[in-house]
């Protein structure tokens, strides 16, 4: 038989699955929301290689151009989230 405290500490260490858990989903979800802009940036640079090797010269200077001034933007904001970034408090 199971007594009431084996069932309190049960349920503690259940509870405390569930939350890591959630606290792993939450990280998840913004390292997906995190990093669209750097997704773009290199779509852009993949275009520009590829459309070098056709040689189609006006479509590669448009989409390098593109692609640099997405990755400088994204390498912007990485910056000031590293400087800026959420502190929690505890």
């Amino acid at each position: 038989m199971v007594s009431i405290e084996q069932q309190r500490s049960f349920v503690s260490v259940a509870e405390d699955t569930v939350k890591k858990e959630q606290e792993e989903i939450n990280r998840n979800e913004l390292r997906k929301q995190a990093f669209p802009m750097l997704g773009w940036s290199m779509t852009f640079l993949i275009i520009a290689l590829i459309a070098a090797v056709f040689g189609f010269t006006g479509i590669v200077s448009a989409a390098v151009g593109i692609a640099k001034f997405l990755f400088v933007v994204f390498l912007i904001l990485f910056v000031l989230s590293l400087l800026f970034g959420r502190r929690s408090i505890r």
